[in-house]
Formats: C-alpha cells, sequence, structure tokens
C-alpha cells in the first residue's frame, strides 16, 4: 500500500470514529453565495482558546477548529461560509489548507454567529 493510500484510509477511520456525525451531530455547510446547503464531517480540534462547553450542546463554545477531509466535499468551503452544528450557527473565519498534496485536510476556524 502507498503512503498516500494508508493516509487516507488513516483519516476516514479517524473521521468515522471522532468526526462531528458520529457524535450524533449533523453539521452542514451553508455557502454564502445562497447555493444549497451541504452536509460536512470533521473532526473537532483542540482550541487555544479554553471553553468548558461541549459542541452540540446549548451552551455552545464559541470558538472551534474544525479539521475537514477537502476530498470528500461537493464544494471547498470559503471564508464568510456558515456551518451549522446542532442548533449554533457558525462563520469560517479562516481556513488553513495542508500544503501537503497527498493529505487533502484543512482546519476551518470557526465563530459562533451570536
Amino acid at each position: 500500500m502507498s503512503w498516500s493510500l494508508a493516509l487516507a484510509s488513516l483519516d476516514k477511520a479517524l473521521l468515522y470514529t471522532f468526526g462531528l456525525v458520529a457524535a450524533g451531530l449533523s453539521p452542514a455547510l451553508i455557502p454564502q453565495d445562497g447555493s444549497s446547503s451541504q452536509p460536512i464531517d470533521g473532526i473537532p480540534l483542540r482550541t487555544p482558546e479554553a471553553e468548558d462547553y461541549v459542541i452540540g450542546s446549548a451552551k455552545a463554545p464559541t470558538i472551534i477548529h474544525l479539521q475537514v477531509m477537502t476530498e470528500t466535499m461537493a464544494r471547498i468551503p470559503v471564508r464568510g461560509d456558515a456551518i451549522t452544528i446542532g442548533n449554533a450557527t457558525y462563520f469560517i473565519r479562516d481556513i488553513q489548507v495542508n500544503p501537503d498534496p497527498a493529505d487533502s485536510s484543512a482546519v476551518l476556524r470557526l465563530v459562533k454567529q451570536e
């Protein structure tokens, strides 16, 4: 098995185990251009901002870093798009794409809409 195939298999296993969908949430990407929303999945990462709230809870955190696999997405998110997680809506403040061509992951820095 090639290194890129091994990475892709590991990424999928991690997503299916630790992703938001696996946690029972149904996140959706809502493009700012008005096109239809689409399901999205990702793994929440630890943020430098300390918050004691659980994603999807009534008192959701205000900042989330979400790792997504762009190769599985029908549309690549852009800054300003929104993502709903549970009852909370977040805007994409920043996108950090992995520069390694063998890894199609990106980290979305999300800020909760108040």
